[in-house]
């Protein structure tokens, strides 16, 4: 469980700045590891403006046409309109035990039917929370079905799934209905991710379709045609063009052209580039669930792509770089043996060091590891692998992942017995990165541009590029007085890829005077200063500055997370992992007493200023909904949504109890703001373009904020943290690296 608490915290810290749910390389997880894509789509109808699609696009080489037979659909996605579109006549509902599931929207095309529904105040207590068994939706016969009263059951061709702790919308994709049928029924077999037997199954929706309705909103596609001009070798081609409320949705295509003998073109290796004339990053979206077929399997050396850039006011024309793509060597082969002995035990390792060539390049065997239904094997290459199938005998067939770079794995699985003995494994069709600089280019000029509103002022926002540069240049470092003790989370020592090298451990700004405390996640630090209260092995516990000593609370349990001390120091607020909600107990491990009782996946922020309540969010769609609750009477106040919020260190509450600073990702980009606690007077603080920033929080006199970056430009390098004035927006870098402060003694 040690491992498990360690690994939520660092996966909390690594997911910021990533959308959720996002492929990178969709058609090898189907070709490799038998999975659809998902992504994550958060779109709403909007007035499709025609004219904005009419007026001259510009881009060298290429005309453009406004196509005939193909609309885009907010929240839908690209349609083909050769033939009548279907809806739902009307939204279906069902309520069982408390959840309750609703059919928003269908849409039928020649090519595809569409349908999102959403699952709506789910027990959390009730989903699964190991790994290692998922819950239900993970196995075929779980999955979502579509059926009509001929027995048709349409190809399943993929589906995107967005969560908020209590709930979850899914827009599933499925093969076409004949015109002909106008009925069907929506068959779920169970709620993602729930224990077996726990929640309602087999749920049962009634579908009816009609036609769609004259004033439905069908964007126009325009579609991209080549010129008269010698063909390009370019593999890299724009197809589609899309308006968007958010911006512009771009499709293409990346075929073969240009690599190597037998290398088959599959997805992207790394992500593209988008900048704009300026050379700066142009922010975008993953849109593949966009296509008219997101799910069908391209031409072999072909795959499809789109992307949503955000915003239309850029200084065109607008680049496109593409670095790496992923391919596929169908012709390349190898074997090697190795002897796993007469009776073979899982967990068993075989130290092998064989070396072997796929796709013209070494590869070295370096270990096999017996695993409960077959063997897993460790592979080394200067080369960067995606993966490679292997094979043994009649062993399924399974995919396998990328581990660090230069090193990736591959496993064998068997239905049945493990064979045990000299094997002999086959491998095949590897899937290598391949490195280039392709690039496209495309201008529109004089498109309508929709004012949006702003949070804040760009002289207001303290904490930019700009200005970190600045205060780099101009460096000064923090007064001695400001910050004499941290508590904060990260790594131990020099490895930052060990999970058991991270702890909690207070320390200076400068990083010396390290005192570590426990490799215990969430530290909260008393009022008083001697205590730090962490939770770990079998629940919370407590170190004692003054004796150096450590104790478990009584009365506390494995996953119980998250502790807060009271502002008098009399009580400790904490998650409960039994049921996901809050709790208070005493330090002695007495009184403990759970305060709210919410299906919602409950976030602990703060207590309030009075000590008479607590702080808390709530997953919802779109972010997290920022509440009260008073401890005494149970009643609490909704305050606002924090948008695409995600982690618990990256919000704090003022110490005066007025304000809140808050990481949130709009369009893309993750900011720091600071509101009122209901959400007023919302002020941009921090943003730094594609660089993450992230856990914030107050010195003791409310005047300055910590706050933790990350350059996505150089992913391994570490965090860099610095002290920014919220008054005057004074920059103090420090050359302390850690993953979120928790305690500050001024």
């Amino acid at each position: 469980m040690n491992d498990k608490r360690m690994k939520d915290a660092l996966e909390a810290i690594a997911r910021r700045g990533v959308p959720e749910n996002t492929n990178l390389m969709p058609r090898i997880a189907v070709q490799l590891e038998r999975k659809s894509p998902m992504t994550t789509l958060r779109a709403r109808p909007f007035v499709a403006i025609l004219i904005a699609l009419l007026i001259l696009l510009t881009l060298s080489g290429v005309v453009y046409a406004i196509g005939r037979s193909l609309g885009y659909i907010p929240g839908i996605g690209i349609v083909d309109q050769s033939t009548p579109i279907r809806v739902l006549a009307e939204p279906v509902s069902q309520t069982r035990d408390g959840i309750t599931i609703t059919v928003s929207d269908v849409v039928l095309t020649s090519s595809k039917t569409v349908v999102v529904y959403t699952v709506d105040n789910i027990p959390q207590e009730k989903l699964s929370r190991d790994v290692a068994a998922p819950g239900c939706g993970s196995k075929p016969e779980e999955h979502t079905l579509l059926t009509t009263s001929e027995n048709l059951i349409p190809k399943d061709l993929g589906y995107e799934m967005s969560g908020w702790g209590a709930g979850y919308k899914v827009r599933h994709i499925f093969a076409p209905l004949p015109a002909d049928i106008n009925d069907a029924v929506l068959i779920i077999p169970c709620i993602e991710g729930s224990l077996q037997g726990t929640l309602p199954e087999n749920w049962e929706l009634p579908l009816q379709f009609i036609p769609a309705p004259p004033d439905m909103t069908v964007v126009p596609v325009v579609e991209v045609t080549p010129s008269q001009e010698p063909a390009s070798d370019n593999p890299l081609k724009l197809e589609k063009i899309v308006e968007t409320e958010k911006g512009y949705i771009f499709v293409g295509t990346f075929d073969s052209t240009g690599l190597p003998q037998g290398a088959q073109a599959m997805d992207f290796s790394t992500f593209p580039i988008f900048t704009d004339a300026d050379g700066q990053d142009v922010i975008y979206d993953f849109a593949n669930f966009q296509l008219d077929q997101p799910a069908e399997l391209p031409p072999v050396g072909s795959f499809p792509w789109a992307f949503e850039i955000i915003g239309k006011d850029h200084a065109y024309p607008l680049t496109m770089t593409v670095s790496a793509v992923a391919a596929q060597y169908s012709e390349s082969s190898a074997s090697f043996e190795f002897d796993a002995g007469p009776n073979p035990q899982e967990g068993q390792v075989w130290d092998l060091n064989q070396d072997i060539e796929l796709a013209g390049f070494p590869v070295r065997v370096v270990k096999a590891i017996r695993t409960a239904d077959g063997y897993s094997f460790d592979f080394e290459s200067a080369a960067m692998f995606h993966g490679v199938s292997l094979t043994i005998g009649n062993s399924l067939p399974v995919g396998s992942g990328l581990g660090d770079p230069g090193h990736f794995i591959s496993v064998v699985r068997f239905e049945g017995e493990v064979p045990s003995g000299k094997l002999t494994v086959q491998a095949s069709n590897p899937v290598v990165a391949i490195s280039g600089n392709w690039q496209i280019q495309w201008g529109v000029e004089n498109l309508p541009i929709e004012e949006s509103p702003t949070p804040v002022a760009a002289d207001q926002t303290c904490l930019t590029r700009d200005s970190w540069q600045a205060a780099l240049d101009n460096y000064q470092p923090a007064p001695a007085d400001l910050a004499k003790k941290l508590l904060v989370y990260g790594a131990l020592g020099d490895n930052y890829y060990d999970y058991d090298n991270y702890g909690s451990f207070m320390t200076s700004t400068d990083g010396k005077d390290k005192q570590i405390i426990s490799q215990g996640v969430y530290p909260s630090l008393s009022p008083d200063g001697r205590y730090v209260a962490f939770a770990w092995g079998e629940g919370l516990n407590l170190f004692d500055f003054a004796s150096g000593g450590q104790i478990h609370i009584p009365n506390t349990t494995t996953d119980d997370n998250v502790p807060v001390w009271s502002p008098d120091g009399t009580k400790i607020a904490f998650v409960s992992g039994s049921d996901l909600n809050l709790y208070t107990i005493n330090p002695d491990g007495s009184g403990r007493t759970r305060v709210i009782n919410e299906n919602g996946d409950e976030q602990l922020v703060d207590w309030t200023s009075d000590g008479t309540g607590l702080i808390y969010g709530v997953n919802v769609e779109g972010g997290i909904s920022l509440r009260k609750v008073e401890i005494a009477s149970g009643a609490v106040t909704d305050f606002f949504i924090i948008p695409n919020h995600r982690a618990y260190e990256d919000f704090a509450i003022s110490p005066d109890g007025n304000r809140i600073a808050y990481h949130a990702r709009e369009n893309l980009q993750d900011a720091i703001y600071i509101s009122n606690l209901d959400g007023s007077n919302r002020r941009l603080f921090a943003q730094m373009g594609n660089w993450i920033v992230t856990a914030p929080f107050w010195s003791p006199d409310g005047n300055w904020l910590i706050i933790v970056m990350r350059s996505t430009d150089l992913p391994d390098r570490p965090t860099e943290l610095m002290l920014v004035n919220v008054n005057d927006c004074r920059i103090h870098p420090t050359p302390l690296s850690v993953e979120a402060i928790y305690g500050w003694i001024q």
